[in-house]
């Protein structure tokens, strides 16, 4: 697979990406209270910190790879889903004290 191809797919892949973000965003606008919406973008900008620090670029990487051999595949396989683990429980056990700092009563 040559550069351009590679170049071509991803920003194929970004273009995509960001028009159903937008259309969602659209219709989450109509169907959700301000205050719902609000802590939703509020989900979103920790999930968005969380997925690009925890990918640290090895899965770009591999796609812009030119022959990914299968330890490729296995290693970002494998560091990504560890860091996935990390952080998604960094965030569920930092709950409580995101609730304790802000007032929130459950």
């Amino acid at each position: 697979m040559g550069n351009r191809n590679v170049y071509k797919w991803s920003l194929i892949e970004r273009i995509t990406v960001a028009l159903l973000s937008f259309g969602g965003n659209i219709v989450l606008t109509r169907m959700l209270t301000t205050a719902d919406f609000g802590l939703l973008a509020m989900i979103a900008i920790f999930t968005a910190v969380a997925y690009d620090i925890s990918s640290c670029g090895m899965s770009d990487g591999l796609i812009h790879k030119s022959n990914p051999t299968g330890d490729d595949y296995s290693t970002t396989f494998v560091f990504n889903s560890a860091m996935g683990l990390v952080f998604g429980l960094s965030f569920f056990l930092g709950l409580r004290l995101w609730r304790i700092c802000f007032g929130w009563c459950m």
